[in-house]
């Protein structure tokens, strides 16, 4: 995938902004996100969108493929992984290669069709009390390479 200019992006961008100053529910305002992150981001092969809710139920939402929601199932059940840590403790986690992960022993090797995450915890006012749904976004790669 070409990387998009400047100008693209900006035209990208301004798009975007129109899409969200009319009107809509939130599902789909989400699904634009995903779409538009998987559209403008190079080497980006799936996105999605984890919220976890009061505890520890999760919802998969606006994902483009079904892989951010096996992947989010699996985060879940082993209480570990790169989407629910941004979610529920750091801003932004990042890896490389799950192959060489270490920091997620149960599902670094259970999650071998994403080589590379970057996800982002999305923090609300007052999401760290637990009746608080924490939002997370991530973009995620098959190639090492990828973004």
């Amino acid at each position: 995938m070409k990387q998009p200019g400047k100008h693209e992006l900006a035209l990208r961008m301004a798009d975007l902004a129109r899409a969200f100053s009319t009107p809509r529910n939130i599902e789909d305002v989400l699904e634009n996100v995903t779409a538009t992150a998987k559209e403008l981001i190079p080497g980006v092969d799936a996105a999605g969108i984890l919220l976890i809710g009061k505890g520890g139920s999760f919802e998969s939402i606006a994902a483009d493929v079904d892989v951010p929601h096996q992947l989010d199932v699996l985060q879940m059940q082993f209480d570990e992984g790169p989407c629910r840590q941004a979610a529920l403790a750091d801003v932004v986690v990042r890896t490389d290669d799950f192959r060489e992960e270490t920091r997620w022993p149960q599902y670094s090797p259970a999650c071998q069709p994403a080589r590379r995450t970057v996800g982002i915890g999305i923090v609300q006012p007052g999401s760290d009390r637990p009746s608080q749904r924490h939002h997370h976004g991530t973009v995620q790669s098959r190639r090492r390479t990828g973004f």
